[in-house]
């Protein structure tokens, strides 16, 4: 699963904008000031629209297309204006947060945790990265507590080969997170220490339906 960098999608859109602005010259110098101003103020805007965490996240699938995500999630590390708490982030303790779910399709036979590096792809939710993967947790539980998972639940390596969870962005920098709790009909049986990237899309692909809660931090 390839996502385009957020960059990408800043740098397409200002050329567009100016080339638009040069296709309409003008020789009046109040006028060019003005779109030059506007050009300057909508590239600015989209800078900080394409560096937000995606409004309207979707789990992808393997194959392109959008899980349904109708499971409901919440954590109390996560603010109501999405902020991730600084104790789950290396500046504090990089703690796993405590994470609660509802509305299971009624066939879940087993959930899985992913918690992802997340970039904007068009409007969608993009991974760059996992920062934390918890499998074979039983379909009765609706929730785990910080810092540990429940008996019978495994760990997996994340993208920086860390087999716990860790959320750190670069110094100076603000990352985005996202929260994906997925429902799974049968059972997938993975050992400690799997590999999170990989098991993320063998999970989504075989899922009956997904959630997702985002976040974002900046990094002191």
């Amino acid at each position: 699963m390839h996502f385009k960098p957020l960059s990408r999608t800043v740098t397409g859109s200002a050329l567009v904008l100016a080339f638009a602005l040069s296709s309409c010259g003008s020789s009046n110098p109040a006028t060019s000031s003005s779109s030059t101003s506007a050009s300057t103020t909508s590239q600015a805007s989209t800078s900080k629209s394409s560096a937000a965490v995606p409004t309207h996240p979707q789990l992808h699938t393997p194959a392109g297309g959008n899980l349904k995500t109708t499971i409901k999630v919440s954590s109390p590390a996560i603010s109501a204006d999405l902020a991730l708490d600084r104790n789950s982030t290396c500046d504090g303790a990089d703690t796993s947060p405590a994470i609660t779910w509802s509305n299971l399709p009624a066939n879940t036979t087993q959930i899985a945790i992913f918690v992802i590096t997340a970039g904007s792809v068009q409007g969608q939710l993009g991974q760059l990265g996992v920062n934390w993967g918890v499998a074979n947790l039983d379909a009765s539980t609706n929730g785990i507590p910080a810092g540990k998972p429940p008996a019978g639940a495994v760990v997996g390596v994340n993208s920086e080969g860390k087999r716990r969870y860790s959320v750190c962005p670069a110094k100076g920098q603000t990352g985005n997170f996202a929260v994906l709790v997925y429902a799974l009909k049968h059972r997938i049986s993975l050992k400690p220490g799997f590999d999170a990237s990989t098991a993320r899309e063998q999970v989504a692909g075989q899922a009956l339906a997904g959630g997702v809660l985002v976040s974002h931090y900046q990094r002191h």
